[in-house]
C-alpha cells in the first residue's frame, strides 16, 4: 500500500452522505465513532481519524453504487484555501482522507445531490 501523502490541495471534494441535508454527522471518523481499526487504517492512523471523499464526482458514485450502504447522497464540499482540515492523497486514484472537526466540514458543504451521473 502506498503511504498517503499531504497533496497539492483540491479545492472541491465529494463525500458519499445519507440524507440530502449532510449534517455534521456524516463527517465523523471512524476513530470519534469509537470504531475499531480495520484494515488500511491498522497501518495509516490519518485514515483513522479521517473520513473518505473524492476529488471525482465520478469516482464518488462509482463507489456508491459498489457499497450503497454508504448513502445515497454526495456533498460537493468547497475547501477554502486556509487551513481548518488536513487533506491527504490515500488509497487510490481520486481518494483523500480528510482530519477535520465534523461541524466544521459540514459548514464547507457548496451542495448536495443525489449519488447519480449527470
Amino acid at each position: 500500500m502506498r503511504e498517503p501523502t499531504l497533496a497539492p490541495r483540491p479545492s472541491r471534494l465529494y463525500r458519499i452522505v445519507h440524507t440530502a441535508d449532510a449534517t455534521w454527522e456524516d463527517f465523523v471518523s471512524d476513530e470519534a465513532k469509537g470504531k475499531r481499526k480495520r484494515g488500511p487504517q491498522e497501518l495509516d492512523i490519518r485514515l483513522y481519524r479521517g473520513i473518505s471523499m473524492y476529488s471525482s464526482r465520478r469516482t464518488a458514485h462509482e463507489m456508491q453504487e459498489r457499497i450503497p450502504a454508504l448513502g445515497a447522497w454526495l456533498a460537493e464540499l468547497l475547501l477554502p484555501s486556509f487551513r481548518y482540515v488536513e487533506v491527504h492523497k490515500s488509497l487510490g486514484p481520486n481518494h483523500y482522507s480528510v482530519v477535520g472537526l465534523p461541524r466544521v466540514l459540514a459548514g464547507m458543504v457548496h451542495r448536495v445531490d443525489r449519488a447519480a451521473l449527470k
